[in-house]
C-alpha cells in the first residue's frame, strides 16, 4: 500500500511472481518506477482519486501489460451508466473515464479487459462485484432525478441546461468505441475516436447544481460501479479488496448472501482493503472475517489520505473491531486521520508523515 496522498494505490505480487498493482491515485513517482514489464493493473472505478497517477506514465515508463475495468459497456443496456459517469466528472469538474482512457491509448498500455461479477482476474483473483444487470437499473432510477435538478439549476441561472440526449450519444458512441478497442486493439484508432469524443464532451456546458446532492448522489454511482475481489480459492492468506464499494446495505446482503450463486465469500481473509478511506458513511463490520490463527493474523489497509476534511477521518469503529480480536492490526497511511485505529495501527508505530514514503 503507498502512501500516495489522496488517492488509492496497492501492488499485489500473484502466485506467478507477477505485481498487480490495484488504482494508481495520487502522485507519486515511487509507484511509478515500482512498475515493472510484466505487471498488470486494475482499475476499481473511474474516480481521479484511483487512476491520476497513471496520467503520469510517460513514454520511457514501463507499462501495464493487462488493464482490468469495471464491465460498463454493454451497448444494449449501459448507455445511462455510462452517460451518468460523465455527468459526474462534468458536475464535480473531474477528470473523466476518458481521461483515463485516451492515457491507456496513448502510452499504449496492454490488453483490456471488463470485470464483473465472477470474472477471474490474473488466474488468482475472482470479482464478487460490480453485477452490471444492477448498476443498470439503478441508473435507470437516477438519471430522471439528475436531469430535474440540472434544468430547475439551469432555470434559475438563467443558463441553458446541457443535453441529457447528446451526453447519452456521447455515452452510447464510447461504449462502441471500448469494446470495439478490447476486442481487436487497434490503438491509433481508438486514440482518435476518443479524441474527438472528448472535444464533444469538453464543449458540454452545465449549469451546476445549487444542491450539492447532486454532485454527492453522481459520485456515490461512481463508487457504485468499484470492483470487489477476492482469491479464486480459499487459501491461508486470502485478499478481500473493496475498492470504494459498500454504502448500500442492500448490496452487502446481495454479495455476502450470495444471492445468485455465482461466488461465495470465504470465511476468513488475512488482508481486508476497507471500503472508501475509512470514513463512516462506508463502514461495514469485518470482525467475522477476521483470522483467528496465531501465525496468519488479519490486517486491514486504509487508505485515508484526505486528513483535511472533518468527515472523512478513520471511523472509530474500525479500532473497536481491530482491538476485538487478538493480534488483528490496522494500516493506514496517514497518521494526520488516523486517529480512531490506535494503538494497533501501524503507521502510528512507523510514523509514517503524509505523504511520504510508500508502505
Amino acid at each position: 500500500m503507498y502512501n500516495c496522498g489522496f488517492g488509492d494505490c496497492f501492488r499485489i505480487t500473484t502466485t506467478s511472481e507477477r505485481d498487480l498493482f490495484v488504482d494508481f491515485g495520487g502522485d507519486k513517482r515511487q509507484a511509478i518506477d515500482d512498475v515493472g514489464k510484466d505487471s498488470a493493473f486494475l482499475l476499481t472505478h473511474f474516480h481521479e482519486d484511483h487512476f491520476k497517477n497513471a496520467m503520469n506514465i510517460g513514454a520511457r515508463d514501463n507499462k501495464f501489460r493487462e488493464v482490468y475495468i469495471p464491465d460498463v459497456w454493454d451497448a444494449q443496456t449501459c448507455t445511462d451508466v455510462v452517460a451518468l459517469l460523465l455527468m459526474d466528472s462534468k458536475i464535480n469538474s473531474k477528470m473523466s473515464v476518458m481521461d483515463f482512457l485516451l492515457k491507456v491509448c496513448d502510452v499504449n498500455f496492454g490488453r483490456i479487459h471488463f470485470v464483473r461479477r465472477g470474472s477471474q482476474i490474473e488466474k488468482d483473483f475472482i470479482a464478487l462485484w460490480p453485477c452490471r444487470d444492477y448498476l443498470v437499473v439503478r441508473a435507470k432510477e437516477i438519471i430522471p432525478e439528475v436531469i430535474r435538478d440540472v434544468m430547475l439549476c439551469a432555470e434559475e441561472q438563467r443558463e441553458l441546461p446541457f443535453d441529457v440526449d447528446e451526453v447519452r450519444a456521447i455515452a452510447s458512441q464510447l461504449i462502441q468505441s471500448v469494446s470495439h478497442y478490447a476486442d481487436s486493439p487497434q490503438a491509433e484508432a481508438f486514440w482518435e475516436e476518443l479524441k474527438s469524443l472528448k472535444c464533444e464532451y469538453d464543449r458540454l456546458k452545465v449549469a451546476l447544481p445549487k444542491n450539492k446532492m447532486v454532485g454527492y448522489q453522481l459520485s456515490n454511482f461512481g463508487n457504485l460501479i468499484s470492483i470487489v475481489f477476492q482469491n479464486v480459492r480459499s487459501e491461508e492468506r486470502n485478499v478481500l479488496f473493496l475498492g470504494d464499494f459498500g454504502k448500500s446495505k442492500r448490496l452487502w446482503k446481495m454479495m455476502e448472501g450470495n444471492c445468485d450463486g455465482m461466488v461465495e465469500m470465504h470465511q476468513t481473509y488475512t488482508d481486508i482493503k476497507i471500503p472508501h478511506h475509512g470514513t463512516k458513511d462506508y463502514y461495514h463490520s469485518f470482525v467475522k472475517y477476521f483470522s483467528q490463527k496465531e501465525d496468519q493474523p488479519t490486517t486491514i489497509y486504509i487508505p485515508n489520505g484526505c486528513h483535511r476534511r472533518k468527515n472523512w477521518r478513520i471511523y472509530e469503529c474500525y479500532s473497536t473491531d481491530v482491538n476485538s480480536v487478538p493480534r488483528t492490526v490496522s494500516q493506514c497511511t496517514n497518521n494526520d486521520a488516523c486517529n480512531a485505529a490506535t494503538p494497533n495501527c501501524q503507521c502510528q508505530r512507523r510514523s509514517i508523515v503524509h505523504p511520504k514514503d510508500a508502505i
